[in-house]
């Protein structure tokens, strides 16, 4: 943080643009790869790197995306910073609310360093204390604040302060430890005290909460699916003057470690309506997302104000089941 201060103080010379540019550069380097990978969560890794080798108005969505997270990312890690620790992120305020004088945190001990005082490791004085006000604890600060001051919001528990004020204790031959990890009562002199309600309420939080995380993880869905309509596509096609079709789309998703394959079904009264698709069973890999054409074939003597609710069952072989309504539409007459 130092460093990077001086720098920026400094006139613009060759030196500053070759390690600006370098910066910038390894900073969008960075924001990319990220950006990329979170979109993978979503897309998975092949189609992902299926797209990156096509033009960006084929996928134009994704592409934005990437460049939106891209844009974020690289600003954060550029220039914003610190900034966001100190303007926009909630955890500090949160954190303020939920500790009390016996919680651990970053600390100066006044008791021991003040008066604060100039002096050296050959100097016996005993009205000073053990800080010689050096300011290397702010320097190094990414945040800038001075811990001597107390503990403020801008704090992000770094410990930077730390090591620099020990570097200067072992210097001076004094002990270690003014700035360090402590309770707001030890450093005012005072017992303090690690069983209160507190930490029984958070700790009964935390436990709920993780039993909570890993009962769902348990009882997850291995597979997803999702019938959606084909959005350029006709609402319907008369394929006979009693035959009605619907073009659909099947998205399936497949979160477990093998490859599954899939089947679509209708209930036993639903018989008359056709399910076509290009394959069936369809496969879909461990890990991946396939969408798949599906095309309803059905009577057009079934429809009630050119429309019918069907429900459409998909499974596989695993027993997993799942099931969804989708309108099909017709002619009104």
């Amino acid at each position: 943080a130092a460093q990077r201060q001086r720098l920026d103080q400094q006139p613009w010379n060759g030196e500053k643009i070759r390690k600006k540019l370098i910066k910038h550069a390894l900073c969008a380097t960075f924001a990319w790869i990220l950006a990329s990978t979170l979109l993978a969560y979503f897309l998975g890794r092949d189609q992902l790197l299926t797209m990156m080798t096509d033009w960006p108005q084929n996928n134009i969505v994704p592409f934005s995306m990437t460049l939106i997270m891209m844009g974020l990312m690289a600003f954060q890690f550029g220039w914003f910073r610190e900034q966001f620790c100190t303007v926009l992120c909630p955890y500090a305020r949160f954190q303020s609310v939920m500790m009390d004088a016996n919680s651990l945190v970053v600390g100066y001990d006044a008791i021991r360093g003040e008066p604060r005082g100039k002096h050296t490791k050959a100097e016996k004085q005993s009205d000073k204390g053990d800080c010689i006000d050096c300011k290397l604890c702010i320097r190094v600060c990414p945040t800038g604040i001075d811990i001597r001051n107390g503990l403020q919001l801008e704090c992000v528990s770094c410990t930077q302060c730390i090591d620099a004020c020990d570097s200067i204790m072992a210097k001076i031959g004094k002990p270690l430890g003014l700035i360090r990890y402590d309770t707001e009562n030890n450093l005012l002199g005072k017992k303090s005290r690690f069983l209160r309600p507190r930490v029984f309420v958070y700790a009964s939080i935390l436990l709920i909460l993780t039993s909570a995380f890993i009962i769902s993880l348990e009882h997850r869905r291995l597979s997803d699916f999702q019938i959606l309509r084909g959005s350029l596509d006709k609402p319907f096609t008369m394929i006979s003057e009693e035959t009605v079709s619907n073009h659909m789309h099947v998205r399936i998703s497949n979160k477990d470690e093998k490859d599954n394959l899939y089947t679509l079904h209708v209930a036993p009264e639903d018989q008359q309506f056709k399910l076509i698709m290009p394959v069936s069973p369809f496969p879909v890999s461990a890990g991946q997302m396939v969408t798949m054409p599906l095309f309803i074939n059905f009577p057009k003597s079934l429809l009630i104000q050119g429309k019918h609710d069907l429900r459409i069952e998909i499974r596989n072989p695993d027993g997993y089941s799942q099931s969804q309504v989708v309108t099909l539409l017709g002619p009104d007459k």
